[in-house]
């Protein structure tokens, strides 16, 4: 566990060179001073939850995030995606933050305000009203319309076992059948 802290008006870009960030867990604090952060060029590694806060802007770009498996907990401030993004880490966004929704990503978890999101396709407006039919509630200021999707997807260990019971029960008709 580690913490970045960006404590000024200006912003920070970590340009990584190809190499890899690995986050274990820990805090990025983009402090209350408006400060940015850009991580970019480079391999997300680790698991655990990193927590995102403070009143600037968070953005990964051109990252590689297939060896991320963790959780990106946005407890305030803005969070930016500007890439696709595939489905190895969760997204848990707080009252206070936004998810700048501005790339085609996919999620292994999505929880919205304490609300766990299906395993979906979602547009913005898609998910904003899954939020108002599901749980009665206005995520729009949760969520900014920059463009792309949202995808949830289940967790391998889940695709495992819905291809595990597929097969089973295939096996059991045969076995009935003859």
């Amino acid at each position: 566990d580690g913490e970045i802290r960006v404590h000024n008006i200006s912003s920070a870009t970590v340009d990584l060179n190809g190499r890899t960030f690995t986050l274990n867990g820990g805090l990025l604090d983009l402090g209350n001073k408006t400060g940015n952060m850009t991580v970019t060029n480079g391999v997300l590694a680790g698991s655990g939850s990193v927590k995102i806060k403070g009143t600037g802007t968070m953005t990964l770009s051109g990252l590689t995030t297939t060896g991320f498996d963790g959780t990106f907990d946005l407890n305030s401030g803005t969070f930016v995606l500007s890439e696709v993004a595939t489905g190895s880490f969760g997204l848990d966004i707080a009252t206070g933050s936004v998810y700048a929704n501005s790339a085609n990503v996919e999620l292994s978890d999505l929880v919205i305000n304490g609300n766990t999101v299906a395993e979906d396709e979602y547009t913005r407006t898609e998910l904003l009203a899954y939020g108002q039919s599901e749980y009665s509630e206005d995520w729009s200021a949760l969520v900014a319309n920059g463009g792309g999707t949202i995808t949830v997807i289940p967790e391998p260990a889940t695709i495992g076992m819905l291809g595990l019971g597929a097969l089973m029960t295939l096996f059991i008709r045969r076995k009935l059948t003859v």
